[in-house]
């Protein structure tokens, strides 16, 4: 029996039992994962080197860089503008005054390229506009320039006000009435160049400093361009409804399409074509809306009753011939 017993576990083909087959089992999957992690690069160093960029890219932009640049941009942007508030000095602000002795001026035309054409003119002194039409004055302002007598000739929160509507795709202007008496009156300029705007902006300033509020909107009056070679807001009274500032008060239909006109004086032509005559009744009748409603502080000018009246009203506009006639006599005086 002790023979055979022997024999049999020598030749003994028996399963092993499970305990033993899960013991050799794991002892080849732990020798495999030991191969595996000897040929995986060990973790710590890739985060390492994930430190160490992370690490450069904050000594690179750290508070030290951010100050050197805010300190060289504001440097450059204070030069920039000294250069042109220098600059801006030599532009000959007495232009201003002689506005006063033009009776017809001959002017380059952009729509005829090199050809000229004459511009009439009639000049005006601020008081005796105000003595008969203040409405026309005040309407001025709170459509063109609401902050005018708050701001230094440069309102920056109208400008990114404006800005930011021309971005999202409503085009505004943002211009003072200040830069627009630099643009009309000192520099002649009408080119959209930024060196343009900048140097508009710094004479509006000088502007501001050197002479009032009262005085500048009186030149802004005097040289706005009313279309149909109609320049300032006398003449152009008397070419398009046969009224004297000085003697005669404008009603709120005349004075709204006045400030109308100046917008656009090609897109808001009483003697063009349809479309702009319907222009400049849609544009008519929002500066009445505006007239009767309260802005940034300033009061309204008309009564939302007296605003849907004129409305309801046709402009009545004299005649292109009565127009041609007005201009007639100005240039006869010459």
């Amino acid at each position: 029996m002790n023979d055979l017993d022997q024999s049999k576990g020598k030749l003994d083909f028996s399963p092993e039992i499970r305990s033993a087959r899960l013991r050799g089992r794991s002892s080849v999957e732990t020798g495999k994962d030991q191969k595996s992690k000897k040929s995986m690069p060990p973790p710590q160093k890739k985060r390492s080197r994930r430190r160490k960029k992370r690490y450069l890219w904050l000594r690179l932009f750290n508070w030290k860089w951010f100050m050197l640049v805010g300190t060289t941009s504001s440097l450059l942007m204070f030069g920039f503008i000294t250069s042109l508030l220098f600059v801006a000095k030599f532009q000959h602000l007495e232009k201003i005054n002689n506005i006063k002795t033009q009776s017809v001026v001959i002017a380059r035309d952009d729509q005829l390229g090199a050809k000229q054409k004459k511009i009439y003119y009639e000049f005006i002194p601020i008081q005796e506009i105000r003595a008969k039409n203040p409405l026309l004055l005040d309407t001025f302002v709170r459509v063109e320039d609401v902050r005018f007598y708050r701001h230094n000739g440069v309102d920056f929160k109208a400008l990114f006000r404006a800005t930011a509507k021309t971005l999202l795709g409503d085009k505004q202007g943002g211009g003072t009435i200040t830069m627009q008496v630099a643009r009309n009156v000192i520099i002649e300029s009408h080119k959209q160049t930024l060196s343009r705007k900048l140097n508009e902006m710094a004479v509006a300033w000088n502007l501001n400093r050197e002479y009032s509020k009262s005085r500048i909107l009186e030149a802004y009056v005097n040289g706005i361009d009313f279309g149909n070679q109609i320049k300032g807001a006398q003449l152009a009274a008397k070419a398009y409804f046969g009224k004297d500032l000085r003697k005669d008060i404008l009603n709120p239909n005349e004075v709204a399409v006045l400030v109308a006109i100046i917008n656009g004086p090609s897109v808001y032509d009483p003697y063009g074509s349809k479309d702009t005559q319907e222009n400049l009744k849609e544009r008519r009748d929002l500066i009445l809306a505006m007239m009767s409603k309260e802005d940034d502080g300033m009061k309204a000018l008309i009564t939302p009753i007296e605003k849907e009246s004129w409305q309801q009203k046709p402009m009545l506009i004299k005649s292109k011939l009565f127009k041609d006639r007005v201009l007639g006599k100005i240039g006869k005086k010459e």
